[in-house]
């Protein structure tokens, strides 16, 4: 048998943010002799056909090939080839060191509260601005949906970038940030 169920999308999400929606379809049958039968299965649909990921190392080491390595998947979650652009944006720093708020979270007036998760905490290297692209690759995951992406950067902090379009022509994008350490740096 099939059952069919209106697939709607949480619309406090933005589309922009390539969200996919798990639904859950529970199943309970019971035939005429009173003997049942449960099934389940998740669902998931989403704006685009196609979700792509990447993933690293927390450090890096200056001297030595970064890697980032690019998965690509259908919603069902088998890999997918694609094809697309990896780059990778060195990050504009604040001119002065930025230190996150002491009780994040909390509040330490009645009229004001510290929030350290905001995109204005300047602390956090994942909200800088994008530089410019220091790194641009072609890239093609290939039938098993991942390839392993090297590159040399120098000691900082970076954001990496995979676009690609799925199969109906949606772009779909992943985001990493990238830091690279000097482990003999004195300072």
């Amino acid at each position: 048998f099939v059952v069919a169920f209106p697939a709607l999308p949480d619309l406090a999400i933005p589309k922009s943010d390539e969200p996919i929606f798990t639904f859950r379809v529970a199943v309970t049958v019971t035939d005429s002799t009173g003997e049942t039968r449960s099934s389940e299965t998740s669902v998931r649909a989403g704006y685009t056909a196609l979700a792509a990921n990447l993933s690293a190392s927390e450090w890096q080491e200056a001297g030595k090939p970064a890697d980032v390595k690019v998965s690509t998947e259908n919603l069902a979650g088998e890999p997918a080839r694609a094809q697309g652009t990896l780059t990778v944006y060195s990050l504009k720093a604040p001119s002065k060191v930025q230190r996150p708020a002491l009780t994040p979270g909390r509040y330490i007036y009645r009229w004001f509260s510290i929030n350290s998760e905001s995109t204005n905490d300047m602390s956090n290297p994942d909200n800088w601005p994008l530089g410019r692209a220091l790194v641009e690759r072609k890239v093609d995951t290939t039938t098993n949906g991942e390839v392993l992406v090297e590159f040399r950067l120098p000691q900082g902090c970076y954001r990496a970038l995979f676009e690609t379009k799925d199969a109906f022509g949606a772009p779909v994008k992943a985001w990493l940030p990238v830091r690279v350490v000097n482990p003999d740096a004195t300072q």
